[in-house]
């Protein structure tokens, strides 16, 4: 006979533990960090309640659950708690916890080093991992609640991503801004930058009204990240972020942005923008068709900060063809004067199809041309 309710008994776990016939009809509160609760084979006539006894703060564990039914997510997050049921032939569920209401500052990690990286992770902590940054993106997207609150996707410096970009479309429940930080270890300190290599599309991707925070040096002041996407060199996409159809972004700090060939861009917009800010540029290296290209759709964006070229491994300097494209009623607000010099080459900026670039007295390296209805001017007004 299944226990009375109203006066069920709490068994304390805080390690691996394969629940038994000990547990039935109890309250099962489960701390000890990522832990793995496993569902024994079905036994008849038993309930079981599982309760995530970690506090409901950032830097707590999520629990994993192995042999639920399958309806039930795979992690138990802090303050959540299921219930199972068995007829002796099958596991059901009887309360399932949904989507976790995130507290502030609630962080997915990744990595492709840590020991133990894996999907399977909470990836609530640096010593439990996601391994992919598609991975953390689907746990936002399909696990949290983010009302009120900003999840943070943070790669751990040192991670090399091989096809791997962080991209959203869409939206998460509750807002649909994410922030990317990059967490450096306080053990490896002169670590602080991760990498992000893709033979098609772009590192950093976002677009059908996903909104990113590019926040590099948020949780480090030294945090940073390299961005080599589009190896291919295909045209009309990104090396560094690709914005499509009303997606979104803010960045701060500086990353590198590694262009693959006279096809590439740094940064490209294929699509409106309602309108954000780079407030620190980001250093160029390598080989780019245009630096920054804002193509159709119509949006608005103040680049503030030096777009700076450095040199690569061999001492050679970027090669541009441009530093800017601005088509397609778009619209772009300089905000600080560029490196004029410290390119291989870099040819003059293209401003046509009804663009606008208000340059705010910013010197444009390579000088500028207007074509097709484009406008440079000084200042809006």
């Amino acid at each position: 006979m299944k226990w009375d309710k109203m006066s069920r008994h709490v068994i304390s776990i805080s390690s691996n533990t394969t629940l038994s016939a000990l547990h039935a009809g109890c309250d099962v509160l489960a701390t000890g960090g990522q832990i793995t609760i496993t569902l024994p084979a079905p036994i008849a006539d038993c309930d079981i309640r599982v309760i995530n006894g970690e506090p409901v703060t950032a830097g707590s564990n999520g629990k994993i659950l192995v042999g639920f039914p399958a309806d039930v997510n795979t992690k138990l997050y802090p303050g959540q708690a299921l219930a199972v049921d068995s007829d002796g032939a099958k596991w059901f569920a009887e309360e399932k916890p949904g989507r976790w209401k995130i507290p502030n500052g609630a962080t997915v990690y990744t990595s492709s080093f840590t020991a133990g990286a894996s999907d399977t992770n909470d990836g609530l902590t640096p010593q439990t991992p996601l391994r992919h940054n598609s991975a953390a993106v689907q746990v936002i997207y399909s696990d949290f609640d983010c009302s009120n609150a900003t999840p943070i996707l943070a790669p751990i410096a040192g991670s090399v991503f091989v096809n791997d970009p962080i991209a959203a479309g869409g939206q998460p429940t509750g807002d649909n801004l994410i922030q990317v930080s990059t967490y450096v270890d306080p053990a490896s300190p002169s670590v602080v930058s991760f990498t992000i290599q893709c033979a098609t599309g772009a590192a950093a991707i976002m677009g059908d009204n996903a909104e990113f925070n590019l926040a590099w040096n948020a949780l480090h002041p030294a945090g940073t990240a390299r961005l080599q996407g589009n190896m291919s060199n295909a045209a009309d996409n990104a090396s560094g972020v690709y914005q499509h159809n009303n997606g979104l972004f803010d960045m701060s700090g500086i990353c590198t942005i590694v262009g693959s060939g006279n096809k590439c861009n740094a940064a490209f917009f294929d699509g409106p923008t309602p309108g954000a800010s780079a407030a620190n540029g980001f250093n160029c290296e390598g080989t780019f068709d245009s630096i920054w290209r804002m193509d159709e759709g119509g949006g608005r964006y103040t680049l503030s900060g030096v777009l700076q070229p450095v040199n690569d491994a061999l001492g050679h300097p970027p090669f541009a063809n441009r530093l800017l494209m601005i088509l397609g009623e778009n619209e772009l607000i300089m905000g600080t004067p560029q490196a004029m010099g410290g390119w291989a080459s870099l040819g003059p900026s293209i401003v046509g199809g009804d663009g606008l670039l208000i340059t705010n007295g910013v010197a444009i390296p390579g000088g500028v041309t207007t074509t097709q209805g484009g406008r440079v001017v000084t200042t809006k007004f």
